[in-house]
């Protein structure tokens, strides 16, 4: 099996309103950037279930998929058994992301696929707990940035100099890569993406010396207070 194969007759695990099976995934550029980068020594994890799956298992050395719906995964299983390769090296956790959060930390990543629930605050709450396993040099696919959620996620991403927007490039789909350890603590202060969309705080540019400028401000103000002669 392989990629080419993947793309001819995709697994399709997913109903959606027509009660049908439908093949769901990324991008086909996508795909083959991951059929590219990933080898057998790496090890990676999907939020979600499909087409990525086959992917990271003919590529992946070591996957480890989060689905929630039990019926997906045995779908899956039945598309490997029926086209010939194994998903031994797959470990298919049968929950929610947030049900995983604490259960995986710890866990080195090579390679982290991002393709869960979409609502607020999952997508963020996904990027924040399993990025911190990945290695340097490691890389995310964070999927359906159309949207808004998932375009959050990525604007902020792209003012951050610990991770890098790398092609291929789509309105759907995009991939970083983690090219130096990333404060995940930082306060708002440090931020770009969030002193350049915060009106108020524009004068004070980078802010980062905000606790000084805040205190001579204070300090201006009192003074203004005081009338001379009295205390």
């Amino acid at each position: 099996m392989n990629l080419a194969s993947i793309l001819v007759s995709p697994p399709k695990g997913h109903v959606w309103g027509t009660g049908e099976l439908a093949a769901t995934g990324l991008p086909s550029t996508f795909f083959e950037f991951m059929d590219k980068v990933l080898t057998k020594e790496s090890v990676s994890l999907e939020i979600g279930i499909g087409i990525s799956t086959a992917v990271f298992a003919i590529s992946s050395g070591n996957h480890t998929c989060v689905a929630p719906d039990p019926n997906e995964i045995e779908r899956f299983k039945d598309y490997a058994r029926n086209n010939n390769f194994s998903f031994d090296h797959i470990e298919f956790l049968c929950k929610k992301s947030y049900e995983v959060w604490s259960d995986l930390k710890g866990r080195s990543w090579d390679f982290i696929l991002i393709d869960g629930g979409h609502g607020f605050p999952t997508p963020f709450m996904d990027w924040y707990f399993f990025t911190q396993g990945l290695k340097i040099n490691g890389f995310i696919i964070i999927d359906d940035t159309h949207l808004s959620t998932c375009k959050t996620l990525k604007d902020f991403l792209i003012e951050e100099d610990s991770w890098k927007l790398v092609p291929p490039f789509s309105e759907k789909t995009v991939i970083f890569q983690k090219i130096k350890d990333f404060d995940y603590n930082k306060e708002f202060n440090q931020q770009p993406y969030i002193l350049e969309r915060t009106a108020s705080l524009n004068k004070y540019k980078k802010l980062r010396d905000f606790p000084g400028r805040m205190k001579w401000k204070l300090e201006k103000f009192a003074k203004a207070l005081i009338k001379p002669g009295k205390v």
